[in-house]
């Protein structure tokens, strides 16, 4: 059994097998994830508030943290065009 493997497969093998050098912006990222992690539990779990309450916070962690706008238009794509204002917004 022959297996064959593309250029950019190899290169990860590789990568992985002598621990490629971790760029600076990964552990920035990795940083970011962790503290929104963090936050998003200590608003669910250690907080006290009903849903209603804990769905605002989690509201104001989100677009606080986040371009919601910005991703929307790229998941929406061609389509963003053809949404109206109402349903760009939601």
């Amino acid at each position: 059994m022959t297996i064959t493997l593309t250029r950019r497969e190899a290169f990860l093998m590789v990568a992985f097998a002598f621990g490629a050098p971790t760029p600076a912006w990964a552990s920035e990222a990795g940083d970011f994830v962790q503290k929104l992690g963090d936050d998003a539990l200590e608003l669910l779990v250690r907080t006290a508030g009903g849903e209603a309450e804990q769905a605002e916070r989690l509201r104001f962690l989100l677009t606080s943290n986040f371009d919601l706008r910005t991703i929307g238009r790229a998941v929406l794509g061609p389509n963003w065009k053809a949404a109206d204002e109402a349903q760009r917004e939601t």
